[in-house]
């Protein structure tokens, strides 16, 4: 189904919010990056403060978990392609 303005307006203040709340996060800019066949594309660019490698790992899977629990509270939810499946037919 097609995705109206409103959520994908939505999903971009969720994104901007998690990033803006999160203390280890400098500076973020989230931006709607462009249409495609199968998707409307997203993007998120942040600074952030960490240590090394498993900080940054650790910081990453943090902020994706609250983003996906954010996101799944309001409702929006973003389908994924089968496995295997080639990225033309996405």
């Amino acid at each position: 189904s097609a995705t109206s303005h409103d959520r994908v307006g939505e999903a971009i203040r969720i994104l901007d919010q998690v990033f803006k709340e999160w203390k280890e996060v400098d500076a973020h800019q989230v931006t709607f990056k462009r249409f495609n066949a199968g998707s409307l594309d997203l993007e998120v660019i942040f600074w952030a403060r960490y240590k090394d490698w498993p900080g940054y790992n650790a910081l990453v899977h943090e902020l994706n978990t609250e983003l996906k629990k954010q996101l799944d509270a309001a409702g929006i939810s973003f389908t994924l392609p089968a496995p295997g499946t080639p990225p033309t037919a996405r």
